[in-house]
C-alpha cells in the first residue's frame, strides 16, 4: 500500500500544525493498520510527527512545509506494514495448515480404530 494523494477537503489549509489526510492506494484493513502503527512507533526519525490511520486515511499532523518529509516516511511505513503483514498472513496460514493436518490425522486414526469395532 502507498500514498498516492492528499484530501483537500478533509486536510488543514493552515501553514502551520494541521492534520493532513493521505489517501493510499486500497483499503485498510485492522491488521495492516496495527503493523503501520507498529512501523510508525518504532521508528525514529528527527521530524517524527503524530500519525494515525482514520478510517481509509492516514492522518499526519505536521506543518504545510513538512508534508512532503512526512510523506516519504510514511511511504517507508507502508512499505513496512505490507511486508509485516504479509509474513503474518504466511504464518497464520501455515498454522492453519498445521492445525489441519493434525486434525486430519487424528480423524484418520479414530476411523481406524472405529472399523475395527466388533457390534
Amino acid at each position: 500500500m502507498k500514498v498516492i494523494n492528499v484530501n483537500a477537503r478533509l486536510s488543514s489549509t493552515s501553514e502551520f500544525m494541521g492534520d493532513r489526510y493521505l489517501e493510499v492506494d486500497g483499503k485498510i484493513s485492522p491488521n495492516w493498520a496495527h503493523f503501520f502503527d507498529s512501523a510508525h512507533a518504532n521508528s525514529w526519525h528527527n521530524m517524527k510527527r503524530s500519525v494515525r490511520v482514520e478510517g481509509n486515511y492516514i492522518v499526519v499532523n505536521c506543518p504545510l512545509e513538512e508534508l512532503q518529509t512526512q510523506i516519504n516516511e510514511i511511504q517507508n511505513h507502508c512499505a513496512q506494514a505490507d511486508r509485516d503483514l504479509a509474513a503474518w498472513n504466511a504464518e497464520q496460514l501455515s498454522i492453519q495448515q498445521q492445525q489441519q493436518q493434525e486434525t486430519d490425522e487424528a480423524e484418520k486414526k479414530a476411523n481406524a480404530v472405529f472399523k475395527n469395532l466388533k457390534f
